[in-house]
């Protein structure tokens, strides 16, 4: 849970490069959960929602204006959502914090097999930098799941986490 990741405690800071951890199997652990945790356990932030697929439309509002207030405000904030993947497990995050005295928006983006079993990555996750995190209105899967009212745009690749990959983490 987004709950159990995020310090309360701690001052907003600079997100860094992606940290791995071996899961009890051996492989690489890049569910988002654990990705948040080792990359912004320590900042203070506010919960935006952790939405199940299918989340009441209620939910779905009040995530929606909780991302759009704190992007306007400014405010360090962290967004969670399961969305209904076609073969597999799929989540986004969105996450807000303040980076140099500048806010900077991220994007985490979980699927758990990314190539429809064809592959040996058993699930990954993307860490990239929005410049900026837009709200877009107008996209079709605004009406699906919040994730899809919001664009990242000019998308800097800050790391990945490829479970299952030899080559481990891009910085």
């Amino acid at each position: 849970m987004l709950v159990a990741c995020v310090s309360r405690n701690a001052a907003p800071s600079a997100v860094p490069p992606l940290a791995v951890t071996i899961d009890e199997d051996g492989r690489r652990d890049c569910r988002p959960s654990t990705v948040l945790k080792q990359n912004a356990a320590q900042l203070r932030l506010v919960s935006c929602g952790d939405l199940p697929p299918y989340a009441k439309p209620l939910q779905k509002q009040a995530a929606y204006h909780c991302i759009a207030d704190a992007i306007a405000k400014s405010k360090p904030f962290v967004f969670h959502e399961t969305l209904e993947g076609i073969d597999s497990a799929v989540e986004e995050e969105f996450l807000g914090v303040v980076k140099n005295g500048a806010f900077v928006t991220y994007s985490l983006w979980y699927d758990s097999d990314p190539c429809g079993g064809s592959c040996p990555q058993n699930g990954g996750s993307l860490l990239a930098e929005c410049r900026p995190l837009t709200l877009v209105l107008s996209s079709p899967y605004c009406t699906a799941d919040v994730a899809g009212c919001f664009d990242c745009q000019n998308k800097s690749t800050i790391g990945d986490c490829r479970r299952g990959d030899a080559r481990g983490v891009a910085p």
